[in-house]
C-alpha cells in the first residue's frame, strides 16, 4: 500500500522537525531530531547525528567532523552535553565536499524566550496591524523574533512589518533577522521594494545570512535591485545571494546577465557555489561567454560543478574549458571531473594541445607519474610503469600526440579504455 501510494495523509505543521532534504524526485523528506545550538553558533543534532557549521550554513554527518581542544590543539571526542560544547571552547575540521546538501528550515530548533513572546504577541496580526502600530513597535518585534516566528506570521504580515519600519530601523536589525523577514515574504513582494533599500540590506547580510533565504526571496532581491545594482554588491554578498537561486533563475536571466555576474566574482567565489547553482550558471552561459572567461574564473566555475553533471554542458563548451584553462589549473582538476571533460573533447581539439597541455591533461587524470615531463618520454620508453597496471577511459588520440617519442610504447595501449 505504501509503495503504491494508495493512501492520503494529514499532519500537524507545528510538529515539523525544522529542516528537510530535497530528494532527486523533488519530495521533501524530513529527518529526525532537533539541532542544539551552542554559544559559538555551532549546532548538533544528536539524534540524527548531524553537525551544522555556522560559517557555511552547511550540514554534515557528525561522524565526519573532527573536534580539537582549543588550548592544546589535540583531537578530542567532544561530549555534546558538556560545558566545553556549550561554551564553544573547541575547534573543528571537516571535508567541505561531504556536506549533506540541505539546510535548517527554521532557527536550528532553538528559540529564545524573547522570540517566543514576540511570536505570541503578534500571532494574529495582519499587515495593517503592523502599519497601524508604527515603526517602533514593528522594529521591537522584529528585533526579538526568530526565523520561525517570521515564517509563522506569513508573507503579508511580515511585509506590513517591513513597511512600518523606516530605512534606518530595518538596517538596525541583525543580518539573520533581515534575512528571516525576506525569507518569509515572496519574491513578488520583494521586487516592489525600493532597489536602494534592498541593496543596503544585501550589503549588510553575511554569507551565512543569505543561507536563510529561499530561492524565491533571493531572486526577488536580485530583481528588485536589477543587474546593475546587484553587480555593485561586494563579491561575497553577490555570491551568497546567487547561491540561493534555482537553476531556472539563471536561465530566466539569460547568458548576458549571468556573464556579467560571473565577471563580478573571482575564482574562489565561483568555486564556493553549490553544485546546482554552478551548473545553472554554466548552463545559462553561451559558448562566447566561456571563451571570454579567464582561467581563474573558468577553473572556479568548472570545479564547482559535479563531475556527473559536467557533461551536460556539451562537447563544444568542454573543449573551451580544456583549452582555456591555464596549464597549472588544468593539471589541478579533480580526476573524476577531468575524466568526464576529456571523455567528450574531440580528437581534433586534443591534437591541438601542445606538450605542456598534454602533460597537464595526463596529470589531471592521475596519469603523470614520470616527474619528467612530455619531453622526456623517450627516456622511459619500454619501461615498466604504472600505466601497465591501470586502465583509464581516456581519449585514445593522446597516444599519437608524441608519435615518434616512444609514448605509445610506454602506455602499451593499456592506459586508454577506447
Amino acid at each position: 500500500q505504501y509503495a503504491a501510494g494508495d493512501f492520503t495523509y494529514t499532519y500537524d505543521w507545528e510538529k515539523a522537525l525544522g529542516y528537510n532534504k530535497q530528494s532527486v524526485e523533488g519530495l521533501q523528506v524530513f529527518v529526525g531530531g532537533e539541532f542544539q545550538q551552542n554559544a559559538g553558533g555551532m549546532a548538533v543534532d544528536t539524534n540524527a547525528g548531524l553537525f551544522l557549521d555556522p560559517q557555511s550554513g552547511q550540514v554534515f554527518d557528525l561522524g565526519g567532523v573532527q573536534f580539537y581542544d582549543a588550548k592544546t590543539g589535540e583531537p578530542i571526542d567532544l561530549d555534546l552535553n558538556s560545558a566545553q560544547y556549550a561554551a564553544g571552547d573547541f575547534t573543528y575540521t571537516y571535508d567541505p565536499n561531504e556536506a549533506l546538501g540541505f539546510k535548517p528550515r527554521v532557527n536550528l530548533g532553538f528559540r529564545s524566550e524573547e522570540a517566543i513572546l514576540a511570536s505570541g504577541q503578534t500571532a494574529a496580526f495582519t499587515s495593517e496591524d503592523f502599519i497601524n502600530k508604527g515603526g517602533d513597535f514593528a522594529y521591537g518585534i522584529a528585533h526579538d523574533m526568530d526565523h520561525r516566528g517570521f515564517q509563522d506570521l506569513g508573507s503579508d504580515a511580515v511585509a506590513g512589518m517591513y513597511e512600518a519600519m523606516d530605512h534606518d530601523q530595518f538596517l538596525g536589525l541583525e543580518g539573520g533577522q533581515m534575512a528571516g523577514m525576506f525569507a518569509a515574504m515572496n519574491g513578488y513582494q520583494i521586487q516592489g521594494f525600493d532597489p536602494a533599500d534592498v541593496a543596503a540590506v544585501a550589503s549588510a547580510m553575511s554569507r551565512q545570512d543569505f543561507g536563510l533565504l529561499d530561492p524565491d526571496s533571493a531572486f526577488g532581491m536580485f530583481n528588485s535591485m536589477g543587474v546593475d545594482e546587484s553587480l555593485d554588491l561586494e563579491a561575497e554578498a553577490l555570491a551568497g545571494l546567487i547561491n540561493e537561486f534555482e537553476a531556472s533563475h539563471f536561465e530566466e536571466l539569460g547568458g548576458e546577465q549571468v556573464s556579467q555576474i560571473v565577471g563580478s566574482l573571482d575564482r574562489d567565489h565561483l568555486a564556493s557555489l553549490g553544485r546546482a547553482q554552478a551548473l545553472g550558471v554554466a548552463s545559462a552561459l553561451g559558448e562566447s561567454h566561456f571563451v571570454a572567461l579567464d582561467s581563474g574564473r573558468l577553473f572556479g566555475l568548472t570545479t564547482a560543478i559535479d563531475a556527473n553533471d559536467i557533461g551536460a554542458l556539451g562537447e563544444v563548451v568542454l573543449e573551451i574549458i580544456a583549452g582555456g584553462l591555464e596549464v597549472a589549473d588544468l593539471a589541478a582538476l579533480d580526476t573524476d571531473l577531468a575524466g568526464e571533460i576529456f571523455g567528450q573533447v574531440s580528437d581534433d581539439a586534443l591534437t591541438a594541445f601542445d606538450d605542456s597541455r598534454v602533460e597537464a591533461a595526463l596529470d589531471s587524470l592521475d596519469a603523470n607519474f614520470f616527474n619528467a615531463g612530455a619531453a622526456d618520454f623517450d627516456s622511459i620508453a619500454g619501461g615498466d610503469t604504472i600505466f601497465d597496471q591501470i586502465y583509464y577511459a581516456t581519449p585514445e588520440v593522446l597516444l599519437n600526440l608524441f608519435e615518434g617519442n616512444g609514448l605509445a610504447d610506454v602506455f602499451g595501449g593499456k592506459l586508454f579504455g577506447r
